[in-house]
């Protein structure tokens, strides 16, 4: 299953990521938060972007189980599926423990035990899963 995000104007989707569908497929169609002012509507990555650089404001300069209890973190996570390709952009700009929130979305731990403690492999194995999956190139 693809999931992709996208943003209807009232006439047609305008997705916010590029979509290549090589086959004819099944597609369900979920309308998320109806706005009554176009301006005050701010796009998933805006959304993403917000919550995420509060997050790591937040959380930069700590560790443990402080990271992953912060309240954006959270947010971050009930994103869902679409933040994937986001998440894993920022993981690849920056160095951030935004790890738990991909096992959390995804259901998946591409990251072998013999990692668990090395930064570096963990976010290369996340990145790995990210190309192998299609979320980034």
């Amino acid at each position: 299953m693809l999931s992709v995000h996208a943003i209807y104007d009232g006439k047609k989707l305008n997705f916010l990521q590029k979509v290549e569908v090589k086959k004819p497929r099944q597609v369900i169609v979920t309308f998320l938060d109806e706005v009554e002012n176009e301006e005050e509507l701010e796009t998933f990555a805006e959304k993403f972007e917000r919550i995420f650089e509060q997050w790591y404001a937040e959380t930069a300069a700590i560790s443990g189980h402080w990271v992953f209890e912060n309240p954006n973190h959270q947010k971050i996570i009930d994103m869902g599926k679409p933040a994937i390709p986001l998440i894993l952009k920022k993981l690849q700009e920056k160095p951030c423990y935004i790890f738990y929130a991909l096992e959390k979305i995804t259901g998946e731990d591409p990251v072998p035990k013999k990692h668990a403690t090395n930064y570096g492999l963990i976010k290369n194995d996340w990145l790995k899963w990210g190309k192998q999956n299609g979320y980034i190139k």
